[in-house]
């Protein structure tokens, strides 16, 4: 018996897919949609009459700035692609109640975590041009969906193994694979096949651990690095803090312009909020939003001074989601600054090279040493985040993986 089809009993605490739901994806799926009849057929369902209306609303798909009330608008506006999106933030509302057991410190930091990788790979998708419009953000809210029925299968072995994660530096989806015989990803892979999703969805979901794919603008490696930059950015909670480094400049945001990954970032927690609140009702979400990063950037830069590039990469991302706007100079693996006096902080593996007179240099060799030589590079960053924060005399925050 295979990982696979050792795990598909598990899937059957799943609701099938909501039969509106169902009638919807058939009829969008049609060469010739009929929006007239698609607007009939959506109008008998409220709730996603109202999830409709909201995104059509909403500036996560950058509508116009005039109210939306007209459901017939609201599709016309969104268009095929968007309307199956709806479909499916409306089946994973079904998805998350038909989960009994919740996730460590509550459900929604876990669907905050998915949601984000979902944004992500949506705007990755987006900005790169890539023909993902249509699954990705479907996909990115999936991605995780195999830890929720890891949880339900055995609730008090699976809380272990998330506490274990950290005590043995050991990511989650190899402790997984050592308690079950699969991973979550596996066990997300049978969760697509219950729902007779498309096989490019079940084959993404089950590699978003693997590899990077040679095709660097395959799907399975935008879910990948949008989950990458997801825990870099802190948001959610998906049980495991450890992110490779491992060829992190390689994927595919690495085409992207510096600004634009800045505006990713920067934008992600009002978008994931929105998002959210669509999905759960803002009253339950009022207390647990997403922390904005700073909403104006410090106006001293902080200049990343790593030699390896792919770590530097990684703190320059967790600065830009702390709201710091930085800067970072190589040449033949020595640190090189153009103006000195435009620095004030500096974050850097070798502080010697550096002059005094430097308003602050925080020597990140300093946890590096602390954290040892790890598998595969991979670096806890939420324990990153909350040091370069109390290194930035910020009041620190509980760490978020």
């Amino acid at each position: 018996m295979t990982a696979i089809e050792s795990i598909a009993p598990l899937t059957q605490t799943l609701r099938p897919f909501p039969i509106i739901a169902d009638r919807v994806l058939k009829l969008v799926k049609e060469e010739d949609v009929d929006f007239q009849e698609l607007t009939q057929l959506i109008s008998t369902d409220p709730m996603l009459t109202s999830l409709i209306l909201g995104l059509a609303n909403s500036p996560i798909y950058g509508t116009i700035n005039r109210r939306i009330d007209s459901l017939h608008r609201a599709i016309l506006i969104l268009g095929r692609d968007h309307v199956v999106e709806a479909v499916m933030v409306h089946i994973m509302r079904s998805v998350k109640d038909s989960i009994q057991e919740s996730w460590p410190d509550g459900d929604i930091y876990f669907w905050q975590h998915n949601i984000a990788v979902g944004i992500v790979t949506r705007l990755l998708t987006t900005n790169l041009h890539l023909p993902y419009v249509q699954q990705s953000l479907v996909v990115g809210l999936l991605h995780d969906i195999g830890k929720l029925l890891l949880l339900n299968f055995k609730p008090q072995a699976y809380l272990q193994i998330l506490e274990q994660v950290e005590k043995f530096k050991t990511p989650l989806h190899v402790l997984e694979k050592e308690y079950f015989g699969f991973s979550h990803a596996e066990a997300g892979y049978a969760a697509c096949e219950k729902w007779n999703l498309p096989t490019e969805f079940a084959e993404t979901i089950s590699a978003h651990h693997d590899p990077p794919d040679s095709d660097i603008n395959s799907l399975a490696n935008l879910v990948r690095n949008a989950n990458l930059i997801v825990k870099i950015a802190g948001i959610g909670k998906g049980g495991d803090p450890y992110v490779s480094t491992k060829n992190l400049a390689q994927l595919p945001h690495a085409r992207l312009r510096w600004s634009t990954m800045q505006q990713i970032i920067m934008s992600l927690s009002d978008v994931v909020n929105e998002l959210t609140s669509m999905i759960f009702g803002s009253s339950l979400v009022v207390h647990t939003r997403v922390m904005r990063p700073l909403q104006q950037m410090p106006k001293t830069p902080v200049f990343v001074s790593i030699i390896d590039k792919d770590e530097q990469l990684l703190v320059r991302y967790i600065l830009t989601s702390m709201g710091y706007s930085t800067r970072a100079d190589f040449q033949e693996n020595k640190s090189t600054i153009r103006d000195k006096d435009a620095i004030g902080i500096i974050v850097t593996d070798y502080p010697d090279q550096f002059p005094r007179g430097v308003q602050m240099i925080i020597n990140y060799q300093e946890w590096r040493t602390e954290q040892g030589e790890q598998p595969d590079n991979s670096l806890n960053v939420a324990s990153l985040r909350n040091w370069l924060y109390k290194q930035l005399l910020l009041e620190a925050i509980p760490a978020a993986a």
